[in-house]
């Protein structure tokens, strides 16, 4: 055989097995491999359907890795300014509150989300799920400590009296049966209770929402009276909320139940200022507390709202 016609087979095979490399690159074209190990939570392309990359890629298939959760809370603009990346959290999910899942905030996403004209930010953080009892997209009820402290000396948040100073307060001491006003330094507080810096001491007892002479009562610090609320149903008005009256005070814990579509949100969403009652709404803070400025009044409808919401910030004590 003749070299000029080995040289020729030689360059034929070469392009067979250029053509057959080629072959083999669109064939594992047609096969789907997973980027990272997970699960698949939603089928988008289905069998035989056509699908054109020509452009973009397409969308043929979602994976996620259920092994670690990332959990976003929604926290108001009052709150959100104390947070901050590797403070302690934890949630429940409804269908097992016992239970309880912690972690630490990842990062505070930066961009707002408006809700009713109420600002809210987007605080994250990972926790493990090693049993698959966590679902894409649950709601959760999320706590954020942003303080600890223990051993300390704490009184009812509702036996603080008029503010004198920077966290310096009056409260009233029972001596003997008479009361006596007392300067005191707060430090730390949540909901209920409230840390004592200076100005008591263990075994003190202080006087609790004592009344003034010839008041008949408390004032409470929100009240609701005859609200009603209808939605549209077609060519009828559905009415949700019938005739709602309902007192708060100052350090009370409240809790809305009832069955579904009774109009548990829509009263929370009256009580937390992101919906505004028909009629007789809620009576003027200016009127109920007279100390707080416009500012201090719309933090803490921010605050009341921000319960309503997926997260609780909270002082550990």
């Amino acid at each position: 055989m003749k070299q000029a016609q080995i040289g020729t087979i030689d360059a034929q095979i070469k392009r067979n097995q250029a053509s057959l490399d080629t072959a083999k690159t669109n064939l594992d074209y047609t096969r789907i491999v997973a980027p990272m190990a997970g699960e698949v939570t939603q089928i988008t392309t289905l069998q035989g359907q056509t699908v054109i990359a020509a452009q973009q890629a397409p969308n043929i298939l979602t994976l996620a890795d259920m092994s670690t959760m990332l959990v976003k809370a929604q926290v108001s603009e009052a709150d959100v300014i104390h947070l901050k990346p590797g403070q302690k959290a934890w949630f429940t999910v409804l269908g097992d509150p016992l239970t309880r899942y912690e972690g630490q905030i990842k990062d505070v996403l930066p961009t707002p989300e408006k809700v009713n004209d109420a600002i809210f930010y987007y605080a994250r953080f990972e926790v493990p799920n090693p049993n698959g009892l966590l679902r894409l997209d649950m709601t959760a009820q999320v706590h954020i400590q942003l303080t600890d402290v223990k051993n300390v000396l704490t009184i009812p948040l509702s036996a603080l009296g008029d503010p004198v100073g920077d966290n310096r307060y009056k409260v009233k001491l029972l001596r003997n049966g008479e009361t006596r006003e007392r300067e005191v330094t707060i430090g730390a507080r949540n909901d209920t209770d409230v840390e004592i810096v200076k100005g008591l001491e263990a075994g003190d007892e202080v006087v609790i929402g004592e009344a003034k002479p010839g008041a008949a009562q408390w004032t409470p610090l929100l009240e609701l009276k005859d609200i009603r609320r209808s939605y549209p149903a077609g060519d009828e008005q559905v009415e949700v909320l019938k005739g709602i009256s309902l007192d708060i005070y100052a350090g009370e814990m409240v809790a809305i139940v009832g069955a579904s579509g009774s109009g548990k949100s829509t009263l929370m969403n009256i009580l937390g200022c992101l919906d505004k009652a028909p009629a007789a709404p809620i009576a003027s803070p200016v009127r109920m507390l007279p100390r707080w400025t416009p500012m201090r009044w719309r933090n803490c409808a921010a605050s009341i709202s921000a319960l309503f919401s997926s997260v609780t910030i909270c002082f550990r004590i």
